[in-house]
């Protein structure tokens, strides 16, 4: 069942720490202490456990977690992760944010927006408070029309291809993974995302390997296998197509 929380945007929350890094370790780590609101951004899978539950939480997600929740998690190999901690206005709740939400095509927005907000906060916090802040009222839930729940299938199916994007992924394995036929999965890829298996696989490898251009030092040719296409050339075309510029563009953007 979904989990909600009722906050106040009244008026712009109080950013007491912001970041984002990238992590190497699987050891389970005590992650974000109490005491604080915490908004995670998830460009990589996690299992987080709380006090209250375990989520496996897809890439692609936004996480809000309450003050009192004590927060452990194991990362899935080099993994991406930005949050922030803050404080809200005390006023009473006027709108509801769930827990976590797979945000689907709105992630690379609003990550990248958020990733700004990182940059902001050293030099101009209140620059970085305003955008958190949007960012909280584009989180809150949307109207009822607008929600769908996805076939438990396919929820397996994009878990298990954001855990393996490092090897090759046939639709037979991924089907295994997900419990049920590959012409299945097929169609529920269509019928609920709007592509193909092969298109959502590309643009997962496409996403995670501009993340990692522009929020880490990690040689280039490192990322290409990180993100399963190790032909550089390859790799190069691949971004080109999807995002305009070479992956030494891609950096040299991000450090600009």
């Amino acid at each position: 069942m979904e989990t909600l929380h009722r906050i106040s945007l009244a008026s712009p929350p109080v950013i007491t720490a912001i970041g984002a890094a990238i992590h190497d370790s699987q050891e389970p780590r005590e992650y974000c202490a109490a005491g604080r609101w915490r908004l995670h951004f998830y460009a990589s899978p996690v299992t987080m456990h709380t006090t209250a539950a375990t989520y496996q939480i897809a890439s692609g997600s936004a996480g809000l977690w309450a003050p009192e929740s004590q927060l452990d998690c194991r990362f899935t190999g080099r993994s991406m992760h930005a949050c922030v901690h803050f404080q809200l206005p005390l006023s009473p709740g006027e709108v509801l944010v769930p827990t976590l939400q797979d945000l689907g095509p709105r992630y690379p927005v609003l990550e990248q927006a958020f990733l700004e907000s990182v940059r902001w906060f050293e030099t101009t916090p209140h620059r970085a408070e305003a955008r958190l802040w949007d960012l909280l009222w584009q989180l809150a839930k949307p109207d009822e029309a607008q929600e769908r729940v996805r076939h438990p299938a396919l929820e397996r199916a994009r878990a298990f291809i954001n855990s393996h994007l490092v090897q090759e992924l046939a639709i037979e394995d991924i089907a295994v993974a997900a419990h049920c036929s590959p012409n299945h999965l097929l169609r529920l890829f269509r019928k609920e995302l709007g592509v193909t298996t092969v298109a959502y696989i590309r643009n997962c490898r496409v996403q995670r390997a501009a993340y990692l251009l522009r929020e880490s030092d990690i040689p280039i040719k490192e990322i290409a296998a990180e993100v399963g296409i190790p032909d550089l050339h390859f790799f190069n075309k691949v971004l080109r197509v999807a995002l305009g510029a070479s992956p030494r563009g891609i950096r040299s953007q991000a450090r600009g």
